[in-house]
């Protein structure tokens, strides 16, 4: 996800919304990097969502840059 949103202009990299995606996104790819074979535990199932939740909710909130 990292990637693509540094592939975007650096107009919209700049915008409020695409700088809190991406610092959110940065935090979520930290609670989903746990070492293959090992599943995650119902506390950091929870914390993922949590994350995912907030970001979808502010994603959803904001305006379009214009």
């Amino acid at each position: 996800m990292q990637s693509k949103i540094n592939e975007i202009s650096p107009e919209l990299r700049n915008e409020p919304l695409v700088k809190d995606v991406n610092e959110q996104v940065g935090k979520i790819e930290k609670l989903v990097s746990f070492p293959e074979g090992k599943a995650p535990d119902v506390e950091q199932v929870r914390k993922i969502n949590q994350a995912v939740g907030k970001l979808m909710e502010e994603i959803e909130s904001k305006e379009a840059p214009k």
